[in-house]
């Protein structure tokens, strides 16, 4: 009879066994006669002893509340009888660990470990318990003596002893840990991938130290090094979170190729590949140019039958990404009913919508708070409603909401939230109301936080130019954002602007004719009205009735066309009816924060 047909059958005899005794209402197990002509050797015997112990075991624990000696003492027996049986040692230890009885699971597990040191399982539970009893010389010279003995690679032994070293901070034992293994196994993706790990980790701790920068780089370029080599043994990999943790790592790096080269070699083992790793390939694949087929990888976990809810977010953060707005947004609508509470779900969802035009939702998701409440809440909430508020047209209550988040920025101390681009968003609202003053002021402001930003330079010389304020500092600010970025487009048409406020038609005219050039099929209607106002200063008045007309057909505001449509009609009137050239009046500052925030 074969070994599995014996156990087999005794697994039978067992269980009838086990009937016998639960209908003697308690009556210690036994083993049960076996036929005469079944021959056991002694392991077996063992094994079916073990085996009826375990059984016991698991009847005794389903019986009800009870204490834990009324059952372990069974599980015990079994492995003492079995110490190979992952089974029998985890339904030992769990109760003790769950109660935290550290002291009880060395003391049960000492003997059995000592008889049989060539098991790994109860080696690294004992040490893990010793450890948890603050015991970790004794936990670590266990190990080390088990490692010293080892003639086979056993991945688990390692990394325990590795983890030993590295809490205690050994860092000259790890090293050593590392040659040894390296040296008497050969390379293996676990022993690569625990190099990484740990020369990141001394990079890490050499940069919050403020050490020599020589050594820093120095440990950075070990830990790619060692990454890199994992990658290449990336089929060795036996547990998804060393796989998670090493793309991790590659991923903070931006080390995008061998992020891609790693989840791909370990999405063809497929038992090792999660979502999550999918959802970091389409990232990495995206890094490279590679959209098309970061694309299909998202679509491959955006499917019914493989989505988890915590995994909404980051599928929904991708979609923003590959500029798939729609179906970020779904995803984050999806990852809101989730998680009801999430807020930064809810930002999250609030700037895809913004970009999106759908300023409804984004209030209906972020509602308005009293003066007390509001100072709780993080300020980009307040920020969103307020970039909802002014696309809706409602520029009062956007101020006052863009005023909410500055006091819940200055009531936690957040001055990272008060930046260049917040000063300039704030600057243009102002002057959307027609507080010029207040919007130099923050114009101003956000200089004073980056000296060198183009953005804000261009900004306060347009201003300036357009209420003709100050020209030769307008000018001054202008050149200095053109000086920068001589091919864009806004900045050139604030140097056209300026001159033409100052008089200087002829040079108007040629900064307005390239800022329209690079500008593109569809030019903004702020520039397409100074192109009009600088062709007919400088004569040309049929090309500016074009410039204007195209300006009111391209999406004017409502202020706009009231002026626009007044200097046709002046076109209109008999020679020397009206003077030439037509005043421009009063305009919107042409700068990104317009059209709410990138998300």
């Amino acid at each position: 009879m074969s070994v599995r047909a014996k156990v087999g059958l005794i697994a039978l005899l067992l269980c009838c066994g086990l009937l016998r005794c639960v209908a003697a209402e308690g009556e210690p197990p036994r083993r049960p006669e076996t036929p005469a002509d079944l021959q056991l050797t002694p392991e077996e015997a063992a094994r079916s002893d073990a085996l009826s112990n375990f059984a016991w075991g698991v009847y005794r624990q389903l019986e009800g509340p009870q204490e834990a000696a009324a059952f372990l003492k069974y599980y015990e027996e079994a492995l003492r009888l079995a110490p190979d049986s992952d089974l029998a040692l985890e339904h030992l230890v769990a109760p003790l660990m769950v109660e935290r009885k550290f002291d009880e699971i060395v003391r049960i597990l000492t003997p059995i470990a000592d008889a049989n040191p060539s098991c790994i399982s109860i080696q690294i539970l004992l040490a893990e318990a010793l450890g948890a009893q603050d015991k970790p010389a004794e936990a670590r010279s266990r190990l080390e003596r088990l490692m010293r003995g080892q003639k086979t690679w056993e991945p688990a032994l390692f990394r325990e002893l590795y983890v030993a070293y590295w809490r205690e901070k050994r860092d000259d034992d790890v090293m050593a840990l590392l040659r040894r293994t390296r040296r008497r196994f050969g390379d293996h993706f676990v022993i690569e991938h625990a190099a990484a790990l740990f020369f990141n980790a001394l990079a890490q701790r050499e940069a919050k130290a403020g050490g020599a920068a020589r050594k820093q780089v120095g440990l950075e370029r070990q830990t790619l090094a060692y990454a890199r080599r994992a990658v290449v043994l990336a089929a060795d990999a036996d547990r998804e979170e060393d796989v998670e943790s090493l793309a991790a790592l590659l991923h903070d790096r931006e080390q995008w190729q061998d992020l891609v080269d790693l989840l791909q070699a370990v999405g063809t083992m497929g038992e090792l590949y999660t979502p999550e790793m999918a959802l970091m390939l389409a990232t990495g694949l995206d890094q490279l140019g590679r959209r098309a087929e970061a694309m299909q990888v998202l679509q491959g976990v955006a499917q019914p039958e493989v989505m988890r809810p915590d995994l909404f977010p980051e599928i929904a953060r991708l979609y923003a990404t590959f500029d798939q707005l729609e179906m970020a947004a779904s995803f984050f609508e999806s990852s809101m009913s989730a998680f009801p509470r999430s807020l930064p779900i809810k930002l999250r969802l609030g700037y895809v919508l913004l970009r999106l035009n759908r300023a409804e939702r984004v209030l209906e998701i972020l509602p308005d708070a009293d003066e007390a409440e509001s100072r709780k809440m993080p300020p980009e909430v307040h920020y969103l409603r307020s970039h909802a508020l002014k696309e809706l047209g409602r520029l009062e209550e956007a101020a006052r909401a863009l005023g909410k988040a500055e006091a819940a920025a200055l009531a936690v101390g957040d001055k990272n939230f008060l930046s260049v681009h917040f000063h300039l968003y704030y600057a243009a609202l102002c002057e959307d109301l027609g507080y010029t003053d207040r919007a130099l002021e923050r114009a101003r402001k956000a200089l004073e936080l980056d000296p060198t930003s183009t953005d804000a330079a261009n900004f306060l010389g347009y201003v300036l130019a357009d209420h003709s304020r100050d020209l030769p500092e307008a000018e001054k600010w202008i050149r200095m954002a053109v000086q920068a970025d001589p091919e864009n487009f806004a900045f050139l048409d604030s140097l056209a602007w300026v001159y033409y406020r100052q008089g200087q038609y002829a040079p108007a005219l040629v900064e307005i004719n390239k800022a329209l050039r690079l500008s593109g099929a569809e030019p903004d209607p702020v520039i397409l009205d100074h192109a009009g106002d600088i062709h007919a200063a400088n004569g040309f008045t049929l090309l500016a009735e074009q410039y204007w007309r195209r300006a009111l057909g391209s999406g004017a505001k409502a202020t706009d066309k009231v002026r626009i449509l007044e200097k046709l009609r002046q076109l209109s009137l008999p020679a020397g009816a009206t003077a030439s050239p037509v005043a421009g009046g009063e305009r919107e500052p042409l700068l990104l924060p317009r059209t709410g925030p990138a998300s």
